[in-house]
């Protein structure tokens, strides 16, 4: 930590001078001189802030030390080069990332005051509050600055849902969804983008399923809708493959609490097997995405966990051999990964995780030598993590 926070102090130090240069450039209309030491300026804050966001244990104290230095400088030269969108940028993305180190380290106030700034700053930069009167100019704003304003309102969201303000939360992601969609419309072959507008539909769903099953239902159909194009274009690519597997996994949820709150015995079943159907096909994806990165071991996580929900639905549709498999394979898949590395604690938990479920399933069948065998089981496992 130390040595990181001595490195990061360096850094300030190159850009003071960086910054000191800046300004004699600006007032002496130096354009190469300037441009140069602004590009160079960007570069720091960029390693600046990868550095403080990567540093665990470093204070807040000096988080907030390092950004407000940084800021207070660019401001310096924003005022005297008479306000410099290039730089501008630099500060919004500096404030940026300070929202989102700030967010990390659980310092909710200064997350949202930086996040406001940033935002305000690219709202007047990109014309955002003025799109609907200029759409024409707000469309002519370089595609990378409107990209920042995605992520820029997301995050906006994104601490207002850690405040319980869900309804506000809900009104930035809807705000996000409508110009990011309108990039994808623009520039259809980047993945990135295309992708934000999947993970932005579900952050809406993950607020709806709260309040509403088919308003959920719907955001989570807008994220498959994208996923499903993209993944049918490239059906091999992890990345998309991944994100499919996420609305399949959301949909089926919403089915499965559908089938939970219906009196009705046909329907209720009728809502099970779409969830399991849906849920298979996730199962299907991550499977696909864990067998070709297995050296990435939270995939073949994905998939046990996947498995665990699989064994419920079957529970539910009264399948008990459907859900004795999938517990147990989710069981074989957990072991494995605990037996595959040296610091276990995380996969020996899975593992009487597993154990639980299968006691769980053996009392529920009326089956109590097993199911007391599997529980016995299950504190030996937790037992070894204590070790």
């Amino acid at each position: 930590i130390v040595g990181t926070t001595a490195a990061v102090f360096a850094g300030l130090f190159l850009i003071s001078t960086v910054l000191g240069l800046m300004t004699r450039s600006a007032q002496n209309a130096a354009t190469a001189n300037y441009n140069a030491s602004k590009g160079a300026l960007g570069d720091l804050i960029t390693l600046i802030t990868s550095g403080l966001r990567d540093t665990k244990g470093i204070e807040i104290a000096t988080v907030q030390k390092v950004l407000s230095l940084v800021d207070q400088t660019i401001q310096k030269v924003q005022a005297v080069n008479g306000g410099d969108p290039e730089l501008s940028n630099i500060r919004a993305e500096m404030l940026y990332q300070g929202a989102k180190m700030f967010q990390k380290k659980q310092d909710l106030a200064d997350a949202i005051n930086a996040a406001n700034e940033s935002f305000a700053i690219l709202s007047q930069v990109t014309g955002y509050e003025i799109r609907t009167s200029h759409p024409a100019a707000f469309a002519a704003v370089p595609a990378i600055r409107r990209w920042d304003l995605v992520l820029s309102i997301e995050l906006l969201g994104d601490l207002l849902r850690q405040q319980k303000k869900y309804a506000d939360a809900r009104k930035r992601f809807v705000d996000a969804i409508e110009v990011n969609n309108l990039l994808v419309t623009e520039f259809p072959d980047n993945d990135n983008w295309a992708q934000g507008v999947s993970q932005l539909y579900t952050r809406v769903g993950d607020i709806d399923v709260m309040t509403s099953l088919v308003e959920a239902e719907n955001d989570y159909q807008g994220s498959m809708t994208i996923s499903a194009r993209y993944f049918a274009r490239k059906p091999n690519d992890e990345s998309w493959q991944r994100e499919l597997a996420g609305p399949y996994a959301k949909l089926s949820d919403v089915s499965q609490r559908k089938g939970d709150a219906d009196g009705n015995v046909d329907s209720r079943k009728t809502s099970y097997s779409i969830a399991l159907d849906y849920l298979g096909n996730s199962l299907c994806l991550r499977r696909q995405v864990a067998v070709s990165n297995l050296a990435k071991t939270e995939y073949t996580r994905d998939v046990s966990y996947t498995l665990d929900r699989v064994g419920v639905l079957h529970e539910r549709l009264s399948y008990p051999v459907g859900t004795e498999l999938a517990y147990f394979e989710s069981l074989r898949i957990r072991r494995g990964l605990a037996a595959s590395v040296s610091d276990n604690a995380l996969y020996l938990g899975d593992v009487a995780l597993s154990l639980s479920l299968i006691a769980d399933h053996y009392l529920a069948l009326g089956n109590l030598q097993s199911a007391l065998a599997f529980y016995d089981a299950a504190a030996d496992a937790r037992d070894a993590i204590i070790k």
